[in-house]
């Protein structure tokens, strides 16, 4: 028994428990760096999905605004392309085999009053462009513009309650018209021939005027306009 507690004996245990404690404290110790590691992995990845959902923010942030943009600009097409359609269909209503069944004097007068208009371009076309002559055709097409707000006026004053949308549109015309012989003569040619197609494509819309009256209509508006984009390319 005596032999157990030698000294070299006890140097051979406290070496081992030395070594055990060195062993232990290491395990500990790496125990302790995989438990940091493993947290650190753990904010990493929390953080890197923050970065994420972030992104995912930023990204959603630029592209809803282009989205919203490409959807207005698809609802602003649609639109447009309804009105060409249902422009196209007030053309389509308009039948040119009624005109025979207008009033003899209502023709003539009303072929008559284009005369003005083509007058200009042709005279262009022999003489060369006279500004001049430009300009009274450009005069004439403002009195024409007034005058058909008169004839819609006519018609809003015939029924027992005129609506305001009658009366307005039947005035906008003539302030057209007045616009038109303020500005600038190439501008003023626009105007006016803006003016007569949309008062046109308004009547044709709005008011329920007789077949060969629309057709009397289509064919002078139609006339006066072309003439008047004429005399415009033919000042440059």
């Amino acid at each position: 028994m005596l032999a157990l507690f030698k000294p070299s004996s006890l140097k051979c245990c406290q070496n081992r428990l030395s070594t055990f404690s060195v062993k232990s404290n290491s395990y500990f110790s790496s125990l302790n760096n995989n438990k940091e590691q493993t947290t650190n992995i753990k904010n990493s990845a929390l953080l890197s999905y923050n970065q994420l959902l972030s992104s995912k923010y930023l990204i959603s942030t630029k592209i809803n605004p282009q989205l919203q943009q490409i959807s207005n600009l698809s609802l602003s097409t649609n639109r447009v392309s309804e009105s060409f359609k249902k422009g196209i269909t007030v053309f389509k209503d308009v039948d040119l085999k009624s005109l025979p069944k207008a009033p003899t004097s209502t023709l003539l007068f009303g072929l008559g009053g284009v005369i003005p208009f083509v007058a200009a371009p042709l005279s262009f076309l022999f003489f060369g462009y006279n500004a001049s002559i430009a300009f009274a055709q450009l005069a004439y097409g403002a009195s024409i513009l007034a005058f058909v707000g008169g004839v819609k006026w006519g018609y809003a004053i015939g029924k027992d309650k005129p609506t305001i949308q009658d009366i307005g549109l039947s005035t906008v015309p003539s302030l057209i018209a007045w616009t038109g012989l303020l500005v600038p003569q190439s501008l003023g040619i626009l105007v006016i021939s803006s003016g007569l197609g949309a008062a046109f494509y308004i009547d044709m819309i709005t008011s329920q005027y007789p077949s060969w009256f629309r057709a009397l209509r289509c064919l002078l508006s139609s006339t006066a306009v072309i003439s008047l984009l004429t005399t415009f390319l033919c000042s440059f």
